[in-house]
């Protein structure tokens, strides 16, 4: 059992190790630009402070692809100008959706201050610079000193990745004050009391469905096909160690 489990934690590291070499190579074959998707012309900063392993993901369109179809239908359909990421990284989503022309305005909440460098630096890189805001930590107690009482939550659309601390930061309060934008929650599995506490906090003011991430259309990337299969499927792989699930939230009301 104990040779098993050393084996089993060799493997693991040399296949992370293997992953993330992969996923450079391509990154600079393609000198760090979105090739496909939602985001192409996206430039990346070489130096990513939040999973540099995934870079092949996003350089090909596969990063969160489920994600990126909901941002653009709800984007275009409610003709939303603000998008606000929560958990911004390195600003992936801020700076991509204005660089797609597909909303005015970003503004990102990176607690970690090597987050918000590389989000700055990511903006000015793609000369959006001066459409986006870039902030450290949202939470409860300072969500009013950034959002006024007049802030146009339905012209907005919020994006929340923050690690399990979802479950602090959409307190019933604090879903009032947001209950008429649209909102994407990434879930993660830290909690199953607390995650179905905020189930049924957010629905009173939302309808909610459930989506995972699901990549089906490896095929139609021309420029991957000539990859053997282990490379191809560690390219589109972002190292998660748990499925990536995610609430989208729709507005009971609307029209208000």
């Amino acid at each position: 059992m104990f040779f098993n489990n050393l084996k089993n934690k060799f493997l693991y590291k040399f296949t992370k190790k293997y992953w993330k070499s992969i996923n450079f190579k391509h990154a600079k074959l393609n000198n760090y630009i979105v090739q496909n998707g939602l985001m192409k012309g996206l430039k990346l900063n070489q130096d990513q402070f939040w999973n540099k392993g995934d870079l092949g993901a996003k350089i090909y369109g596969f990063y969160e692809q489920e994600v990126q179809k909901r941002i653009s239908k709800i984007a275009i359909n409610y003709k939303k100008t603000t998008f606000i990421n929560i958990g911004a990284a390195d600003g992936f989503f801020s700076i991509g959706l204005l660089l797609s022309k597909i909303i005015k305005k970003s503004i990102a909440f990176e607690m970690n201050i090597n987050g918000q460098k590389s989000i700055l630096k990511n903006a000015k890189l793609n000369q959006v610079e001066n459409s986006i805001k870039v902030y450290g930590e949202l939470n409860e107690k300072n969500f009013q000193s950034f959002f006024s009482n007049n802030f146009n939550f339905k012209n907005s659309l919020i994006l929340c990745d923050i690690e399990g601390f979802e479950y602090e930061l959409f307190s019933k309060k604090i879903l009032k004050i947001i209950q008429h934008s649209h909102i994407i929650i990434e879930i993660h599995p830290t909690d199953k009391n607390k995650e179905e506490k905020l189930l049924k906090d957010v629905k009173k003011y939302f309808t909610v469905e459930t989506i995972f991430n699901n990549i089906n259309n490896i095929n139609e990337i021309s420029s991957i096909h000539d990859l053997n299969d282990i490379e191809r499927n560690l390219l589109i792989c972002e190292g998660r160690s748990f499925i990536g699930k995610w609430w989208v939230l729709t507005p009971l009301n609307l029209d208000k």
